[in-house]
């Protein structure tokens, strides 16, 4: 099963932060958003956006997103 992003807060700027996403096939609501930046390889150029985030149940998350979301818990 593939981690994902199931849906996002939007706002002005459109996808603005993950609101859920599916992990290791069982899906995960965020209850508080900790952390949001955005990281740009120097020498690529090619720009990716990490959430730190915490779960409705206290578990906390590392999401990024590039050409590949990738999802770690921490």
């Amino acid at each position: 099963m593939t981690d994902k992003i199931i849906s996002w807060h939007c706002g002005y700027k459109g996808e603005e932060y993950p609101l859920s996403f599916l992990f290791r096939g069982m899906e995960k609501r965020v209850a508080k958003l900790i952390e949001a930046k955005l990281i740009e390889d120097k020498k690529t150029k090619i720009r990716k956006r990490e959430f730190l985030i915490e779960t409705e149940n206290g578990e906390k998350y590392l999401i990024t997103v590039g050409k590949e979301t990738t999802i770690k818990k921490i």
